[in-house]
């Protein structure tokens, strides 16, 4: 929690005691802005209050390299934020991701020079998104998206194999797409019609 947060707290408590909420809010202090410096990867699952806590903490943690967040709503606000984090590696996995989230992501894409790798699972982005997205990919060029084990609406993310590829540029950006098995059309009923007559 950042200081500020856990300074705010504290004046709400009472202490029945001794009040040494001043030293305990400088040593909690200490102990978050070292611990946020030695930090390289955050794997983190949340309740949804606490995500609005991860948005005030995550500008101190400045050796981000990799940030893992699954099953936690994040809403467009908290994706942003994450994106913005200097990490390179982010994978967000069944965040409650929609359009509006991938359109906050492709904003903050197109002024965050240092991710690398995106990944993005499960969720409920459809063309819309899909499209802000790639158009954020043009900005810089060795960033990859990648949005698989979901099936994508609006035809975006036809493909015969696999892996279906939209290339965005000459670069290595782009997005790619895990190939979602569509069932088979059911057979077409065959008329009752000629026995009910007979």
């Amino acid at each position: 929690m950042p200081p500020s947060l856990f300074s705010n707290c504290m004046d709400m408590c009472r202490f029945t005691h001794r009040n040494d909420s001043a030293l305990v809010k400088e040593l909690q202090e200490k102990i978050f802005l070292q611990k946020a410096q030695e930090t390289t990867k955050l794997n983190l699952q949340l309740p949804d209050d606490q995500v609005p806590v991860l948005c005030a903490a995550l500008p101190y943690f400045g050796n981000l390299d990799v940030v893992i967040i699954r099953d936690t709503k994040l809403g467009c606000e908290g994706a942003r934020r994450i994106v913005e984090s200097g990490s390179r590696h982010i994978h967000l996995d069944a965040c409650q991701l929609g359009d509006e989230e991938a359109l906050a992501i492709a904003a903050a894409l197109e002024t965050s020079t240092g991710v690398d790798q995106l990944t993005l699972r499960h969720t409920q982005i459809s063309s819309l998104g899909v499209e802000a997205l790639r158009a954020a990919t043009k900005i810089f060029g060795a960033v990859c998206i990648n949005l698989d084990e979901q099936k994508i609406s609006g035809g975006v993310a036809q493909s015969v194999g696999p892996t279906s590829s939209m290339e965005t540029t000459d670069t290595l950006r782009n997005l790619s797409f895990v190939s979602v098995e569509t069932p088979p059309s059911p057979p077409p009923r065959k008329s009752n019609e000629s026995s009910l007559a007979a």
